[in-house]
């Protein structure tokens, strides 16, 4: 009695297996083209996507064109006369000086403020925008190439 080494499929272990007939071939086959054309209309649209949103200019509505506030001190004399009368109206008219100083002056810095937020918030939307449209073309490239390696495993 001769002994051979079959393996589960009834062939020989060490012979090539059964060529693969269009039948069994043909439904995979045909899945793996679909999933391809798929993929390739995804990447398609994923570029296109992707430069669009790389490429849009953020909306102007966050410029700011306002002139810097300012009040003016309504007492003319900086200085009265000397008796104690005219001190009280000496310290009056310093103490609305510095507060209408004071306050013209935290208006500018608030100004300035929202300014450089302004810039910084368009700058940041920028970076995002293209993080964001890299990411959407990436995403694309990823699916295509898992099916194309998909098609050619059934090749």
């Amino acid at each position: 009695m001769e002994r051979t080494n079959l393996a589960p499929d009834g062939h020989e272990a060490n012979s090539t297996p059964p060529p693969v007939t269009t039948r069994e071939r043909g439904r995979g086959s045909r899945l793996g083209w679909v999933a391809l054309a798929l993929a390739t209309l995804w990447l398609i649209a994923s570029v296109i996507v992707g430069l669009q949103v790389i490429q849009a200019k953020p909306a102007e509505v966050s410029a700011l064109r306002v002139p810097t506030p300012s009040l003016s001190a309504s007492s003319e004399h900086l200085v009265y006369g000397g008796d104690a009368y005219t001190g009280i109206q000496n310290a009056a008219s310093d103490t609305e000086h510095a507060v209408v100083q004071g306050v013209n002056q935290l208006a500018a810095f608030q100004l300035a403020l929202q300014r450089a937020d302004s810039r910084r918030a368009r700058t940041t939307h920028s970076e995002t925008q293209k993080g964001l449209g890299f990411l959407i073309i990436g995403v694309g490239v990823l699916t295509f190439t898992v099916a194309l390696t998909r098609t050619t495993e059934f090749h």
